[in-house]
């Protein structure tokens, strides 16, 4: 997969605990690392698991924030990736 490129389908991994809080998310893994997501992270989170598809968290997120493809697919790219980095999702 290229580095720009989004993958189609992303879900937690098993044993990933979520909480949604006021202003968030917080995330926990199977190493019991505590991850803190603002709200846009929790909107695109709860995308994700509701229907598994980036095209879900992206069209959240533009409705949300009025945000433009570009801008949407940039900042779910780097959701993304900081969540992989931190064991929390599994990508397809």
């Amino acid at each position: 997969m290229a580095e720009h490129q989004l993958p189609r389908r992303v879900r937690l991994r098993g044993g990933v605990l979520a909480t949604t809080t006021a202003d968030g998310m917080t995330l926990v893994n199977a190493a019991g690392e505590v991850f803190h997501l603002n709200l846009s992270g929790r909107i695109a989170v709860v995308a994700l698991e509701r229907t598994g598809t980036t095209a879900a968290a992206l069209t959240a997120l533009q409705e949300r924030y009025t945000l433009d493809p570009v801008t949407a697919e940039r900042d779910l790219h780097r959701l993304l990736a900081q969540l992989r980095r931190a064991r929390l999702v599994r990508t397809r």
